[in-house]
C-alpha cells in the first residue's frame, strides 16, 4: 500500500545508465523505487522515522534492488500489475528512471549507504505525502 517499484529488464537499464553494471548485471531484472532517503538507509524501521517520512518534506533518493527471478517468484505476496509497452514507451520508461538518477559534476552516478534491501543513489528531489514518486527532471516524461 505504501510503496510501488518499477520492474524492469536489467539489459533495458544498464545500457542508459552503465555505471549499475557493476552492481547488477548478474541479476534478470531490477526493482526501481523512490522515497525518503533516511527511510532507505535507516538500519530500523521506527514509529518516529515513519512520521517523519509521512508528514515532513525530506530528501528523496532512488532504490535499486536485483531481482534474481521473474518478479511473480520474488514477490509472490505483492500486487503486481504487468504493462506491455512498445519500444517508444519503453524507451521513455527507462529514460525516466535514468534521468532520476543525481550525478556528480563528473557525470558519475551518486551511490550513496546501502538501502533496506538494495542499493541507495541520489539525492533525486523532495520526498513528501502529496510527492510519494518524485518527478525526474529533464527526463522528457
Amino acid at each position: 500500500g505504501w510503496h510501488t517499484g518499477i520492474v524492469v529488464p536489467t539489459a533495458d537499464l544498464l545500457a542508459a545508465i552503465p555505471e549499475l553494471s557493476a552492481r547488477f548485471s548478474d541479476s534478470q531484472y531490477l526493482e526501481i523505487g523512490w522515497g525518503d532517503k533516511g527511510f532507505y538507509q535507516a538500519e530500523e524501521i521506527t514509529t518516529g522515522l515513519t512520521l517523519r517520512t509521512i508528514f515532513l518534506p525530506t530528501e528523496s533518493v532512488v532504490h535499486v534492488v536485483a531481482i534474481p527471478k521473474s518478479p511473480y517468484e520474488s514477490f509472490p505476496y505483492s500486487k503486481i500489475q504487468f504493462l506491455c509497452l512498445g519500444d517508444r514507451n519503453s524507451s521513455s520508461l527507462i529514460r525516466f528512471i535514468a534521468g532520476s538518477f543525481q550525478s556528480s559534476s563528473k557525470s558519475k552516478i551518486i551511490e550513496l549507504k546501502h538501502g533496506i534491501y538494495g542499493e541507495v543513489f541520489g539525492p533525486t528531489t523532495y520526498y513528501h505525502i502529496i510527492r510519494r514518486c518524485p518527478e525526474s527532471a529533464g527526463s522528457g516524461t
